[in-house]
């Protein structure tokens, strides 16, 4: 009558997924059995939990910034490529939730830019020479 043996006799009483956890690559160990909310036995797992889903929030928002900065620093003309292979993609009609979404933000990002190379320009006098051609 140990509590080990209470706590499994409680949870075969239940509508327990016996045959899962029997199939999963810990079957048997006692400190693994998942009940069915998702649960474990093993106090520290919620902790552990808990800080998994503030180090995935923490990471999804430093993605976010890193690609609003790569979009403010990305040349016109590179956007402008991504948004053709975006478009090309929804009129096949292979194009995901994600590259529909960003769309926007590219279009966006473009606008900014231009904006921003119209007012360099009238601040600065002129245009910038375009590069000149090495092989030419």
């Amino acid at each position: 009558d140990s509590p080990t043996a209470r706590v499994v006799v409680g949870i075969a009483r239940s509508r327990f997924p016996w045959s899962a956890w029997l199939r999963s690559s810990h079957a048997g160990c006692l400190g693994c059995l998942v009940l069915t909310m998702g649960k474990t036995l093993a106090p520290g797992d919620a902790h552990r939990r808990e800080q998994r889903k503030k180090e995935v929030a923490k990471n999804k928002l430093k993605r976010k910034t890193q690609r609003d900065e790569a979009l403010e620093t990305a040349s016109v003309e590179s956007l402008e490529a991504e948004l053709r292979k975006i478009e090309d993609a929804k009129r096949l009609g292979v194009a995901s939730n994600e590259k529909v979404q960003r769309v926007k933000a590219l279009e966006d990002a473009i606008a900014r830019q231009r904006e921003q190379r119209k007012s360099e320009a009238a601040a600065g006098g002129g245009a910038p020479p375009p590069p000149a051609n090495k092989g030419e």
